[in-house]
């Protein structure tokens, strides 16, 4: 287990053992201004539904960034094995040229004009055309 995976659950189980400790001043009403009311209600059972409420917050927004995360590395492994069948076929990008799609073709150029304009050295699938 990763310490900082450890470090959560000890916190949350002092947490849990704090409340379990002072339950009896958690249920302790007393007047809590609302700005245009004054309520009597549990302080310590306020705070704990505040806090639930942003664990519940983050959990959901863990999920929603993980589920992107999982979507993003799907589409680059799809493009990875396109491309990898690309090369084994024998055929060459700049031989589908004619028949791309304007957008994959900008996409394409661009790819080629960052080499150029960085000098990177091109990889070996683009430097070898079958002439």
């Amino acid at each position: 287990m990763r310490p900082r995976t450890l470090l959560i659950i000890v916190l949350l189980v002092l947490m849990g053992l704090f409340v379990a400790l002072n339950w009896p001043a958690f249920w302790m009403p007393t007047s809590l201004n609302l700005l245009f009311a004054t309520i009597s209600a549990p302080l310590g059972i306020v705070m704990l539904g505040f806090v639930l409420v942003i664990v519940a917050a983050f959990a959901i927004y863990l999920v929603v960034w993980q589920g992107s995360v999982l979507m993003e590395s799907r589409r680059q492994a799809k493009e990875l094995h396109q491309a990898r069948e690309t090369r084994l076929n024998g055929r060459h990008v700049l031989e589908r040229h004619a028949v791309l799609a304007a957008p994959e073709r900008e996409r394409l150029h661009f790819r080629f004009e960052f080499f150029i304009r960085h000098r990177i050295r091109l990889p070996l699938w683009w430097r070898t055309r079958r002439r």
